[in-house]
């Protein structure tokens, strides 16, 4: 008896998923809802959805990174690409919201977690470069966001320098 290693995937979306999808822009186009797969569809939407959210809160986490370094970085070499970085990702998040803007009232809860993972990531660029400073980092990097929603966002805003 010969058993097959792999079972070889037996629906379009399982098979080529870019075709899938092409098929269930035709059916919606030409109103033919019944043939849609309704069940891959749904979960597609609601993955579209969290994709979203999960990007809003990925470049918060990069945008408040870089604010921390910016206003408590010793060593000031890095800081124009830290502002470079600070404006492309506000601008791309600008974007973002300015798509969906049901997500800007959103931002506000996620802020608390992109900081907490913002604070880790600064420590551990301050500990690669400056890693003899690391008690002072850890004594003045605050613990809870110190920036309004609306200077996180702001693309000409920069935190005062704090060392």
């Amino acid at each position: 008896m010969n058993v097959q290693s792999k079972i070889e995937p037996d629906t379009l979306y399982e098979r080529d998923f870019h075709a899938w999808l092409e098929v269930q822009a035709r059916l919606l186009r030409g109103g033919e809802v019944d043939a849609l797969d309704l069940p891959n569809l749904l979960e597609e939407i609601e993955s579209l959805g969290k994709s979203e959210l999960s990007q809003v809160r990925s470049r918060l986490t990069v945008i408040l990174e870089h604010l921390l370094k910016c206003q408590f970085a010793l060593n000031r070499n890095p800081s124009a690409g830290w502002r470079r970085t600070l404006l492309v990702q506000r601008d791309d998040l600008g974007k973002v919201l300015k798509d969906s803007p049901s997500l800007k009232p959103r931002v506000t809860g996620l802020v608390p977690d992109a900081f907490t993972s913002a604070r880790k990531r600064a420590l551990v660029g301050f500990e690669e470069h400056e890693g003899d400073e690391m008690a002072h980092y850890r004594r003045v990097l605050p613990l809870d966001c110190p920036y309004t929603v609306e200077q996180i966002l702001d693309e000409d805003w920069l935190p005062d320098h704090a060392a």
